[in-house]
């Protein structure tokens, strides 16, 4: 298993977040997908991250949990940032939606399955979620792959879009060396 661990941002960190919001490789998932913000751009999927938005940014989704929760994905043996995964909860309930983004350059490498059962320990085993969720587009194969082999559910699919759910129930009683 690779050694990572999710690591909190400083506020002086947040380049790397601008650098991947703002290379086409990383975002070319996110290409097309209609955001309601002038900082997106529809034809590469990138969005801008100025550093004048960085202040508010990180005041709101850093230090803010059990409500939000946001780190980079870090590989330990080099001190490399490697992607990005969030929580983000629902409401009042205890169901979360999810997001996970391993930079383009290093992909494919295993780091978004250990990326990915670090998130959920966090989710279920710290924040007691009932349920985690994701949604995006059908033909983002890995994506689904990795959340299928991560234990979570199919909900639904309507016009493209693939709705996922994994729940607490779901989450203990698999194995989560599995994960």
């Amino acid at each position: 298993m690779c050694q990572i661990e999710l690591y909190i941002p400083k506020k002086e960190e947040l380049w790397y977040r601008k650098r991947m919001m703002e290379d086409p490789k990383t975002m070319d998932y996110n290409k097309g997908y209609f955001l309601d913000s002038k900082n997106y751009y529809n034809d590469t999927g990138c969005i801008l991250f100025p550093k004048e938005d960085w202040d508010d940014w990180y005041e709101y989704f850093i230090n803010n949990e059990p409500k939000r929760y946001y780190a980079y994905i870090l590989r330990k043996n080099d001190h490399t940032f490697l992607g990005e995964v969030c929580l983000r909860k629902i409401d009042d309930t205890k169901e979360y939606e999810m997001g996970i983004v391993i930079e383009s350059i290093h992909r494919n490498n295993g780091y978004s399955k250990v990326a990915m059962k670090l998130l959920m320990e966090i989710a279920f085993e710290k924040f007691h979620a009932e349920t985690v969720r994701n949604t995006f587009e059908e033909e983002r194969t890995a994506a689904l792959h990795l959340h299928l082999n991560a234990g979570f559910s199919i909900l639904n699919k309507n016009d493209n879009i693939v709705h996922l759910q994994l729940t607490k129930e779901q989450y203990f009683k698999q194995n989560k060396s599995m994960l």
